[in-house]
């Protein structure tokens, strides 16, 4: 099979099966010319699968996975703890999503 047939994959999860872990989704948003400064703080965080800068109210975004409705408050506390936060917005996963890994690359795709 040529390497390149698969290019990317899928992942369904069911937050409700994965034993005692909060999955949740955080709008982040920061003063003006913080934005990078955060989202290297925020890709240190074991807790965090993905960040990323948008546009819009918030001016980042992430998904975090904690173990624990506490470990993710402490998330949140640290986050809001930074220079330069002005808010932090949090909505935990209740039902199933579908996460696509493809979405989560940073590199932009070449053509072949």
């Amino acid at each position: 099979m040529d390497e390149r047939m698969v290019r990317q994959s899928t992942i369904l999860l069911n937050p409700r099966k994965i034993e005692n872990n909060v999955i949740a989704n955080l709008n982040i948003e920061v003063q003006p010319g913080n934005t990078e400064k955060i989202l290297k703080f925020l890709r240190k965080q074991a807790e965090i699968l993905f960040a990323t800068s948008c546009m819009g109210e918030y001016n980042i975004f992430a998904i975090s996975l904690s173990s624990s409705m506490e470990d993710m408050n402490r998330l949140k506390e640290r986050i809001q703890g930074q220079e330069g936060v002005i808010e932090t917005q949090t909505s935990i996963w209740i039902d199933q999503y579908l996460l696509c890994p493809q979405n989560f690359e940073i590199e932009q795709l070449k053509e072949e």
